[in-house]
């Protein structure tokens, strides 16, 4: 592997881990709900949306926040596809110019420089394959963001809507 190439791989494993841990960050459950209220305490006043008043509908800042860090790890998802393509992409001329040698090596009746060339030949095309997988899971991943992110757009809006529906709520007591 060349030093160019050592290099993309480990900036896309460090890329690759800094993403994970905003995924991690980002999609960490919701605090599970507060115990119902025992049956001889009275339970607290409720609007028509069903929400305890007082609280607000949703955090709509988190969810602004949850967005930015979403559109980063697809943006940083994109690179890495982008880098994966690129090597993808020199591989096969690798390969090419491997076959290109073992045929001449073959009609000039060389069989250490076949050989050789063979042995080059399977090592390119063993590197491709990894570099072919890696590509299908950083699809994946960018799917799964684009998933999420999508969810949290959802969120936002749905909260944005309970919030304001709570102030106007608020304004006409």
């Amino acid at each position: 592997m060349t030093m160019n190439k050592l290099a993309l791989t480990l900036s896309a494993v460090l890329l690759l881990s800094g993403s994970v841990a905003l995924a991690q960050t980002a999609a960490a459950p919701a605090p599970a709900p507060a115990p119902a209220p025992a049956p001889s305490m009275p339970a607290p006043p409720a609007d028509p949306a069903g929400k305890p008043a007082g609280k607000p509908a949703g955090d709509v800042k988190a969810d602004k926040g949850a967005l930015k860090a979403d559109k980063k790890e697809i943006k940083a998802d994109k690179k890495e596809i982008r880098a994966d393509k690129k090597e993808i992409a020199a591989d096969r001329k690798e390969i090419r110019e491997d076959k290109k040698a073992l045929r001449e090596a073959v009609k000039a009746g060389d069989k250490e420089g076949a050989k050789a060339a063979k042995e080059e030949l399977k090592a390119d095309k063993k590197e491709i394959k990894a570099d072919r997988k890696e590509l299908r899971e950083d699809k994946k991943e960018l799917r799964s963001d684009v998933k999420d992110a999508r969810q949290d757009a959802r969120d936002a809006r749905k909260d944005a809507k309970e919030a304001n529906k709570d102030a106007k709520a608020a304004a006409g007591k």
